[in-house]
């Protein structure tokens, strides 16, 4: 059994090393300065022989290549599969300002040559920045920090446009340094647009060239922006807070050793508000025109045209191709009167990217025809607008023809048509009916004052009275003090903020749900620990903490809690499986607080 299972084993590693697709990759930092120091680094998955570096004089080679390997082995599903990297790096340095090319590198995997891809990179002087890194915008920095050390921007595709074209915005910040970050942010409104968030945007700090320096640029949201009306419209300011760590002095280590001395400062940074023309869509709309813009297609198929009465048949209309597909309204064909159709299904299978929203949106009428006989559906026009052209483009779809045929359960019904279907109306509404059972009689003249139910009421309407005047003076009491009405609320309030972070859960929003699950605790120490919310920190709430008699590892757990929140919150990338794991703790350590702090 031993030397099975090995045959199976030293089978199954073969087959995964086979199966493998080789990949022989370059790649080096984008922007740099003359002279900066740079890794140049190439990799090959596979057992890689005869490695023939690029040959380049545009830059100085320092070291290199330098090999390196590593191997792992994964056991899925009764496959074993060996994973081998092996990596060339050299050492570089840029000679002169200019953009340049890197030429492809070559190696020989199991007898095949391979060849990399070419590595772009930009030499810069790196000089001291300009003013005009932040152009429109005040400075607002920290002592220690200079004006544009950190600033933000919100970058647009165009600046002039039609009415319904979309437009590309990217929100950015860029910095000097990767010490940084960010707790805080407010993006613009975009008043006046129809958005949609582009998903994969990198989340990570990389090199880019700004007036001739290198800054550290982050993209915190990309997003596509369709303008719903024209004129000029205003993009409200991008607005960031962040922490930037800055080295301040230096001093003794514990072996003497003098050692830089950093501190924390906090930076409010602001955009300028950004302008766009939205230019009004040309003269002569068709008459099927009702909004659409971009390059799209349209095709309208039917699943049969031979039926039989009462028998339901779809027609399916789909648009496709790039633009406002959301805005598209559903076609009006001219069915015939005795056509009972219903308000179409509507689907949207589309993706927001670089080129706009691309995909198709498809329209499915449900038709059941009442009456036999041969009937015509006629074509339906669409237009849409090319925003790339400037002209009007008039789409047309085919002529359907049906034969319908009498069903076995049709019934000679007469047909009137101009009528719309309507719900069931009821008539005679105003009509009582007889009232039936046993009915009570009451003497005339019989009073029941003085009697015992009299009593019995009189009594339970008094106990009632006080009872509503004691509870009423209570309310008066606990809404005049705001901070004891607040504590008492603080659980109910953060339940609700951590059901509305369950639902950004359920819908993979990783930024919202971070932004909601602090609120939530942040929100419940202002409410129970009576700090104004404005003044909260971490600082001031672990002071308050520290009071009641909380264990050591919940503060721990909490003081991780946020750390984490606040950092996934404008770098996500844990996944649903760190959410969950993050939801749950906090509505934990919501209940243990709750319990302790009275």
């Amino acid at each position: 059994m031993k030397k099975i299972f090995l045959v199976i084993l030293l089978t199954s590693v073969v087959a995964g090393l086979w199966a493998q697709n080789i990949s022989f990759t370059g790649s080096a930092p984008r922007v740099v300065q003359i002279g900066e120091q740079f890794r140049l680094t190439y990799e090959v998955n596979g057992e890689g022989q005869g490695f023939t570096g690029p040959a380049t004089n545009d830059f100085q080679r320092l070291s290199g290549p330098n090999p390196t390997s590593s191997s792992s082995i994964q056991m899925s599903g009764g496959t074993v599969t060996k994973q081998i990297t092996n990596s060339y790096t050299y050492i570089m340095a840029g000679r002169k300002e200019g953009k340049f090319t890197i030429p492809p590198a070559k190696i020989t995997v199991d007898g095949k040559s391979y060849t990399s891809n070419s590595v772009v990179v930009e030499v810069v002087k790196g000089q001291a920045a300009s003013s005009q890194n932040r152009a429109g915008q005040q400075s607002n920095q920290p002592a220690g920090l200079k004006d544009d050390d950190v600033f933000v921007r919100v970058e647009l595709s165009k600046s002039e446009v039609w009415q319904g074209e979309h437009i590309i915005a990217t929100l950015k910040v860029y910095t000097r340094t990767q010490n940084i970050k960010f707790t805080k942010a407010t993006f613009p409104s975009f008043d006046g647009f129809m958005t949609s968030d582009i998903e994969g945007t990198p989340n990570t700090l990389f090199r880019e060239n700004v007036n001739g320096e290198v800054f550290f640029a982050g993209i915190f949201k990309k997003m596509v922006l369709f303008p719903t009306r024209s004129g000029e419209l205003t993009i409200d300011p991008f607005e960031l807070e962040c922490q930037v760590s800055v080295q301040s002095g230096y001093r003794r280590d514990f072996f003497g050793r003098q050692v830089p001395n950093y501190q924390n400062l906090i930076v409010n940074e602001k955009s300028p508000a950004r302008k766009v023309k939205v230019k009004s869509l040309p003269a002569g709309k068709p008459a099927s025109f009702t909004g659409a813009v971009g390059q799209m297609n349209m095709s309208a198929t039917m699943d049969k045209t031979q039926a039989k009465t009462n028998e339901a048949i779809t027609l399916t209309v789909r648009v496709s191709g790039s633009g406002n597909l959301r805005l598209i309204d559903p076609m009006k064909f001219k069915f015939p009167p005795d056509f009972e159709v219903y308000d179409p299904k509507i689907k949207n299978n589309f993706k927001a990217s670089e080129n706009g929203i691309s995909g198709n949106k498809t329209f499915e009428y449900l038709i059941i025809p009442r009456h036999a006989g041969d009937f015509t559906i006629p074509p339906v026009q669409f237009s849409v607008f090319d925003a790339q052209t400037g002209n009007y483009k008039t789409l047309s779809s085919q002529e359907f023809k049906l034969h319908i045929e009498k069903g076995d359960d049709d019934q000679s019904t007469t047909v009137i048509s101009g009528f719309n279907k309507e719900d069931v109306k009821y008539i005679g509404k105003d009509i009582r009916f007889i009232k039936t059972g046993e009915v009570e009689l009451t003497k005339i003249g019989d009073v029941i004052f003085g009697k015992a139910m009299f009593w019995i009421t009189y009594l339970f309407g008094l106990v009632l009275f006080f009872m509503v005047i004691g509870i009423q003076r209570k309310r008066e009491k606990e809404s005049a003090n705001i901070s004891l009405r607040k504590s008492k609320r603080a659980n109910k309030e953060a339940q609700k903020r951590l059901k509305s972070a369950q639902t950004f859960l359920k819908e993979k929003n990783e930024s919202k749900f971070y932004q909601e699950v602090l609120s939530a605790m942040y929100g419940y120490l202002s409410d129970k620990l009576a700090i104004p919310f404005a003044d909260l920190n971490k600082e001031l709430a672990f002071e308050k903490l520290s009071v009641h008699k909380l264990d050591e590892t919940d503060l721990t757990a909490f003081r991780e809690l946020l750390d984490t929140c606040e950092y996934a919150q404008y770098a996500p990338g844990g996944g649903t499986g760190q959410m969950e794991q993050i939801y749950g703790d906090a509505a934990k350590l919501i209940g243990k607080f709750e319990q302790k702090i009275k």
